[in-house]
């Protein structure tokens, strides 16, 4: 069967349906579905089904598979008589299938007959102690309940293949989808414990273990980078904007967001910026290291943190080989380095890389503009990168101000009513300290000049921006 449009259609609907298998009679129970490297299963199912083998009953098997999925796709979801059709053809295929994957694992054995036998084959591996038999349905549910999924699912799609046609008319919906869901699952399971009998799927797939590896030790060096007790203490306040809300708010916003890639938090000295980054970080890889430990590595925000500061102008493409150097400095990842430019889509084209660029401000004005066009050659080069970046107001360009930010100081009744609290005055300079505690509440201006200047809020004090610097020409 030679319709490319198809098999991307199925590809498609394989991928988005089938990413995570739930079991068979508990398809709500979170805890017993599993993650599928559907990508990988959905390519070794089709290249199985393509290569050429002496089992007669699998001569024609690719087309006839294809067809019960083209049959089931184009039916309504009313037509139940028509979609359990598909799904007893396709079912039919099962066992001709099982028989190919058996000769190629081992082409000096003889195939096994036996539906049964080659069910608990090493090419299938069904495991449960409850021996495969066509029960009532009633005994069959609370078998397939007691099972694992990958039993169950196997189970209950060779109890299908057995069913009588009398018996399919009487199905409800939901039973038929069932079925469905089983016999298509044991396939794409089976291709997947099958894979390493397809070396390109097979290369691919060890090369995202070695990743998922390298990943995991990364993660947990931006994780150790950071001391967060600063932040995970009574007195950490979290920060606003001036487009309303909370900062934290309107990243997690910013993050899950499928169009703008690009962010601008402003504030002056003292505002928060790094602490808050630092923070976003540290959050980030413990979020992504949980992720990892469940197997749904394609689905991860990856930090990857650096001061601007560092930045060395005059090296091509600097900032993005930085920034790998800054996530993986003893290699884990094993990029090779002709790839280190492209590294953001190598790790995972799936994967969100977040990168959290802190003091915009402190770059030198002679490097400037190079910094500038590489932040968004970074954000438009990769679809997969997301970059958030801090600054003094004074330094950010007026072309990123769709983008921008600005962290809003306390108020004066906030500085007030925080640092009256006595176990809070430890936080203050002594003499700010002995100021307040000889007040006893009511709006003291000296007070709150001087915690101000504490807090770093004195806005006496406003630098130039950097193209406008004697270093660099006028305007930008």
């Amino acid at each position: 069967m030679n319709d490319p449009k198809f098999r991307k259609t199925l590809k498609d609907y394989l991928i988005a349906r089938f990413r995570e298998i739930e079991h068979p009679v508990a398809p709500f129970d979170v805890s017993r579905s599993l993650t599928l490297d559907i990508e990988s299963a959905v390519d070794a199912l089709l290249a199985f089904l393509r290569l050429p083998t002496a089992v007669a009953e699998a001569q024609d098997l690719e087309r006839r598979v294809l067809s019960s999925f083209k049959q089931y796709l184009s039916a309504e979801e009313t037509e139940v008589e028509r979609r359990l059709h598909a799904a007893s053809n396709l079912v039919l295929r099962l066992e001709p299938f099982l028989k190919k994957l058996f000769a190629l694992r081992h082409p000096d054995s003889e195939v096994p007959s036996s539906f049964k036998k080659l069910l608990q084959s090493d090419v299938a591996g069904y495991q449960s102690e409850k021996f495969l038999y066509k029960p009532t349905e009633e005994d069959l549910l609370d078998t397939l309940r007691q099972q694992r999924t990958e039993d169950a699912i196997l189970h209950d799609a060779y109890c299908f293949r057995h069913i009588e046609a009398h018996e399919a008319k009487t199905f409800l919906p939901m039973r038929e989808q069932r079925c469905w869901r089983s016999v298509v699952a044991a396939f794409l399971l089976i291709a997947m414990r099958n894979v390493d009998l397809i070396p390109a799927v097979r290369d691919r797939v060890e090369s995202a273990a070695r990743i998922r590896l390298g990943l995991r030790i990364c993660l947990e060096n931006v994780r150790g980078r950071f001391d967060d007790a600063k932040w995970h203490n009574e007195y950490y306040i979290p920060l606003t904007i001036d487009r309303g809300g909370r900062l934290d708010e309107y990243i997690s916003a910013f993050l899950g967001d499928q169009t703008n890639r690009l962010a601008v938090v402003a504030g002056r000295t003292g505002a928060g910026k790094s602490t808050f980054l630092e923070r976003l970080a540290t959050e980030l890889a413990d979020r992504a290291l949980a992720t990892l430990s469940t197997e749904m590595a394609d689905r991860l925000l990856v930090p990857v943190h650096l001061e601007l500061k560092r930045y060395v102008p005059g090296k091509r493409m600097y900032l993005v080989k930085k920034l790998y150097k800054e996530f993986d400095p003893r290699g884990m990842l094993g990029i090779e380095t002709r790839r280190v430019a492209y590294w953001p889509q190598v790790i995972s084209p799936t994967s969100l890389l977040v990168c959290l660029l802190d003091g915009l401000d402190e770059v030198p004005s002679a490097a400037y503009r190079e910094i500038i066009s590489e932040i968004e050659a970074l954000v438009a080069d990769f679809e997969n990168v997301k970059v958030i970046v801090t600054s003094r107001p004074h330094a950010v360009p007026d072309h990123w101000n769709k983008s921008l930010v600005s962290i809003t100081p306390l108020s004066s009744a906030e500085v007030i009513a925080y640092f009256g609290y006595p176990e809070h005055l430890n936080l203050l300079a002594p003499d700010v300290q002995a100021f307040l505690e000889g007040k006893s509440g009511g709006n003291h201006p000296n007070a709150l000049r001087g915690t101000e200047t504490v807090l770093h809020f004195d806005s006496s004090f406003s630098p130039s921006p950097p193209w406008k610097s004697p270093q660099c020409p006028s305007g930008h």
